[in-house]
């Protein structure tokens, strides 16, 4: 994690190394130009109408990942969240993609679902810090009610070990 710092040379807020390497990466491969700059964020807005599609369709009836898709490519935060950093729409998919596994993880009361649902939301914790709020969330829904809580438990603590063996590296 680094300090980002504002125009007067005081702290403002963090970023995570895999943003930096990302970002490098990209604009290392696409040049410094507006495409280049710019295809982060793109990548994280289609990204993130892919997996809200896959989500529709795991959570609401025929035809929910369609409706999902086309709710949400009519709407403009996309575009508003673009203009201010690509981590705000990235980070989306990859707790789209959590928020898949946890649910196959309380249908199926499935340990490795579990767990790699932890360790896809850590990943978002080094893409972006406000990622463990909705990490928070995942594991309350691993815990909610509905399977005997000894099994609710156990994917709870799967989820909770591999997310902060993800995240280990970030302290």
């Amino acid at each position: 994690v680094r300090t980002v710092l504002d125009d007067g040379g005081h702290p403002s807020g963090t970023v995570g190394v895999l943003y930096l390497e990302l970002s490098r990466a990209v604009l290392r491969s696409l040049g410094t130009t507006v495409f280049g700059v710019r295809f982060l964020s793109a990548a994280g807005g289609v990204l993130s109408l892919l997996t809200a599609m896959w989500l529709g369709r795991a959570l609401l009836p025929r035809g929910g990942g369609a409706l999902a898709g086309l709710v949400l490519a009519g709407l403009r935060w996309h575009l508003i969240l673009s203009r201010w950093t690509w981590v705000l729409l990235f980070v989306v998919p990859i707790l789209d993609l959590a928020t898949l596994a946890v649910l196959r993880a309380r249908r199926r009361s499935s340990a490795d679902s579990a767990a790699l649902a932890g360790a896809i939301a850590g990943i978002g914790a080094h893409v972006y810090l406000s990622a463990w709020v909705s990490t928070s969330a995942l594991g309350l829904v691993l815990l909610w009610p509905g399977e005997a809580l000894r099994s609710r438990v156990r994917l709870a603590a799967w989820f909770s070990l591999a997310f902060a063996i993800v995240v280990l590296p970030l302290f």
